[in-house]
């Protein structure tokens, strides 16, 4: 079975493809990645600590520039692994 590469579809990490939205668009576009996997934007800030207006700029300068988020990635959640004998039932 062959796969044609026409029909694969590539995403990047928006925040390993520049330290800002501008550098990682230019990046994903002059690569033809148009899908893309938001994490961290601005320097490793992450997603779940950005404001409405932030993500609002960001989401028009994706849209501008037909790249599709494909998945959000946030450590929403997270649990050290040193904390995890400290977290009792009664808290989860």
């Amino acid at each position: 079975m062959s796969v044609s590469l026409d029909s694969v579809k590539f995403a990047a990490y928006f925040d390993e493809a520049g330290d800002d939205p501008a550098s990682s668009i230019s990046t994903l576009s002059s690569n033809n990645i148009y899908y893309t996997i938001l994490r961290n934007i601005y320097n490793d800030k992450p997603i779940v600590d950005l404001d409405d207006s932030n993500m609002k700029s960001i989401r028009s300068q994706l849209i501008d520039s037909d790249i599709s988020v494909v998945s959000l990635s946030t450590n929403l959640g997270y649990v050290d692994i040193n904390d995890i004998d400290s977290i009792c039932d009664d808290e989860i």
